[in-house]
């Protein structure tokens, strides 16, 4: 229920959830321990998505203290790989090229899915445009596969951004439009407008800009309910 707030954009009643998932873990049962470092990882994500870095790191280094699970271990070492990777951190690439083989042979395809959309991001950051892209297409390949709507319309908001860094200004301005209309999650539509706004503000045309600004807080939140 968490997830479904923060996938909307409800970073409040999203916060609230996971607290209130984690104050009925029965934190002194052997039983629970498994739970409590799935909701702590939960939490790492949600700490990711506003930005607040150093407080999920410091969440991650609790984790392995309440289970011995080699997913949700390595699950750990990948949130602090991408927790890294925002801070353009050295060796996140590497970590996280090796991390996605780990996710593959499981069948982990969500995850999998997300590993490609970063390592594309951090190629992209190293100006390895070509290479970006590869890893954009194969995160888009699994999304498609398996039904991921939401992975994919981030992955496509990502390549909107990549054209727009290699100069295709109008190229990324249309995949960024295509994002919005096809994105399942308020929260996706609203960065994603967003985004170009902030595109036309750095091309000086103000006008523009302010009107997409505009129209982020327009958006319905859970347009299906």
């Amino acid at each position: 229920l968490a997830k479904c707030y923060i996938g909307e954009g409800d970073f409040i009643k999203g916060s609230q959830t996971l607290g209130y998932a984690h104050q009925l873990i029965e934190k002194n049962i052997e039983q629970y321990k498994e739970v409590h470092a799935f909701i702590l990882l939960e939490m790492v994500g949600f700490l990711g998505i506003i930005n607040n870095h150093s407080k999920a790191i410091l969440i991650l280094e609790t984790i392995p203290r309440y289970t011995n699970s080699k997913y949700l271990l390595k699950l750990v070492d990948y949130y602090r790989l991408v927790q890294l990777s925002r801070q353009n951190k050295n060796g996140s690439l590497e970590g996280l090229l090796t991390s996605s083989e780990y996710f593959k042979s499981i069948n982990s395809y969500s995850t999998l899915a997300y590993h490609y959309k970063t390592i594309g991001n951090l190629y992209g950051k190293r100006k390895d445009f070509d290479i970006a892209m590869d890893y954009y297409l194969k995160g888009i390949e699994v999304a498609e596969v398996n039904k991921y709507q939401h992975i994919k319309s981030a992955i496509h908001h990502d390549i909107g951004m990549w054209k727009f860094a290699t100069g295709d200004f109008n190229g990324g301005i249309n995949t960024l439009r295509d994002t919005a209309e096809m994105a399942d999650s308020s929260y996706t539509q609203s960065f994603t407008l967003a985004n170009i706004g902030f595109i036309y503000n750095h091309k000086k045309d103000i006008n523009t800009a302010e009107k997409y600004f505009k129209s982020t807080i327009s958006i319905p939140m859970y347009p299906s309910l």
